[in-house]
C-alpha cells in the first residue's frame, strides 16, 4: 500500500499529514515540544491515537521511542549527529529491520533479516505537492513503517548521504 507523507503547512500543531493513494487524509501527526525534545502522536482520521513517538535530544544523537497502540514492544531509533564531518550512524531496535539506502536524499528502504522488504521511502512530487512516498509491503507494518518514516523525515540529515547501520 502507498502512503504519502506531506509536511503540514496549516496553522496549529500538525507536523505531517499522511494521504492515501486517492489523496484522502489517512493520518495526521500532531505534537508538542518538551524540555528534552518533543512528543508526537500519529492519529487516524477519527483522531484516535495509533502511535506515540517521543523524541529525545541527546548530547551527540537524537533518539526516538515509538509506541504503537496494541503492540507490546517499543521501537527505538537513534541517529548520531555528525561530528567533524563523520557520517551519522542510524540504529534501530525493537524490530528485525535493516536500513538500506541514502538518508540524505530521503531515498531508502527497510528490509527484514531474511531480505524481504518492509517498506520503501522516496521523495515524490505529485498532485499534492512535494511529499514522501512510503510503499508498505504488509498491512501489519503500516503504523510502525509510517512512524519510522516520520522520525527520519523529522531528522535533519548530517553530512554524507549513506548512513551506516550499527548492529
Amino acid at each position: 500500500m502507498k502512503r504519502y507523507v506531506k509536511q503540514s503547512v496549516e496553522e496549529g500543531s500538525s507536523r505531517f499529514v499522511i494521504l492515501d493513494e486517492q489523496g484522502k487524509e489517512s493520518y495526521r501527526v500532531t505534537g508538542r515540544f518538551t524540555t528534552a525534545g518533543s512528543l508526537l502522536f500519529l492519529e487516524d482520521a477519527l483522531e484516535q491515537t495509533k502511535a506515540k513517538i517521543r523524541q529525545t535530544n541527546l548530547l551527540l544523537a537524537v533518539r526516538y521511542a515509538i509506541s504503537v497502540t496494541g503492540r507490546s514492544k517499543s521501537i527505538f531509533l537513534t541517529q548520531s549527529l555528525p561530528v567533524a564531518g563523520a557520517t551519522p550512524i542510524l540504529h534501530l531496535s525493537g524490530v528485525d529491520w535493516r536500513f538500506r539506502g541514502d538518508l540524505l536524499q530521503q531515498n531508502f528502504d527497510f528490509v527484514q533479516v531474511d531480505g524481504s522488504l518492509v517498506f520503501s521511502h522516496c521523495k515524490r512530487w505529485g498532485e499534492w505537492g512535494d511529499c514522501y512516498e512510503v510503499n508498505i509491503e504488509l498491512p501489519q507494518w503500516e503504523i510502525p513503517s509510517l512512524c519510522v518514516s516520520i522520525c527520519l523525515d523529522n531528522m535533519v540529515p548530517g553530512t554524507g548521504g549513506v548512513v551506516p547501520v550499527a548492529n
